[in-house]
């Protein structure tokens, strides 16, 4: 299950050398530079703050446990929050009525009960379930949900730009 990925990262322990832990689907299209330059200005300053950006803003009911939401296809967490997880997880696992909720649910609920606090920036992530915005919007850090290798690419050029893509294979060849 899931629980056992994040258990395999923390016994593991390489996310420590890190300010950040990042989760990111295999079917999102990820800019890792956008991420640290939107990271930038509060890392090192959140570095033994528990903390995750809950990344959709989208309200789908009257009766959501979460206003802004941890949708799973891009996760982040400071390296504290990750540590937080990695004393007091089994305390989610045995508390929380988790089994039949999907990773991201699981996760902002644990990180709640925990004392994480949570960012909010439903801005970050073009997703068709929450705010879908095309590949061409620079502003998002990643795209989901490409399950092709040929629409992924597609949206992945679309992001970058011709400029930066002909740069990016130079630099690759």
């Amino acid at each position: 299950t899931f629980l056992e990925a994040w258990d395999i990262v923390i016994s593991r322990g390489d996310f420590r050398r890190f300010h950040w832990v990042v989760k990111v689907d295999p079917d999102a299209v990820f800019f890792p530079d956008r991420l640290r330059a939107l990271l930038a200005p509060i890392t090192g300053s959140m570095g033994t703050v528990p903390l995750f950006i809950a990344n959709c803003n989208r309200q789908f009911s009257n009766t959501e446990e979460f206003r802004t939401k941890l949708f799973g296809s891009l996760e982040i967490f400071t390296k504290a929050a990750i540590e937080a997880y990695a004393v007091g997880g089994q305390l989610c696992k045995r508390d929380l009525h988790w089994q039949g909720w999907g990773e991201d649910f699981f996760m902002q609920s644990c990180m709640r009960k925990l004392g994480s606090r949570q960012w909010d920036d439903g801005g970050i992530v073009g997703d068709k379930r929450c705010n879908y915005a095309p590949c061409a919007d620079k502003s998002k850090i990643a795209f989901h949900d490409f399950k092709d290798v040929g629409s992924y690419m597609a949206c992945w050029q679309d992001s970058l730009g011709p400029a930066a893509v002909a740069d990016h294979l130079q630099r690759m060849a």
